[in-house]
């Protein structure tokens, strides 16, 4: 029986309120060139989504309420729900393509 490691794909807002969503890889990338600039993050990991079955295995018609949200009690209205889904689904169609 194979030992899948679990995979993610976060979720960040940044300073403008953008939402982008990236992989544990994007997120490391981002953070590290930040810091060897010496400069701040513009952004903050705000969510993540499992992925189940390992790296690329989310479908595009996923569930929203398996986000899981780093300050739960904060309100999000369905606007900022739905730019949050919309960001996730890019990076499924983008590494689908």
């Amino acid at each position: 029986m194979s030992n899948i490691k679990k995979s993610f794909i976060f979720i960040v807002q940044t300073n403008e309120g953008e939402l982008h969503a990236g992989r544990q890889s994007d997120i490391d990338t981002a953070i590290q060139e930040v810091e060897e600039q010496g400069s701040e993050l513009d952004f903050e990991v705000i969510a993540k989504i499992a992925e189940p079955n390992g790296p690329n295995t989310l479908p595009m018609d996923f569930n929203e309420q398996l986000i899981e949200w780093y300050k739960p009690d904060e309100k999000r209205d369905e606007k900022f729900i739905k730019k949050a889904v919309a960001a996730i689904t890019k990076i499924i169609w983008q590494t689908k393509r």
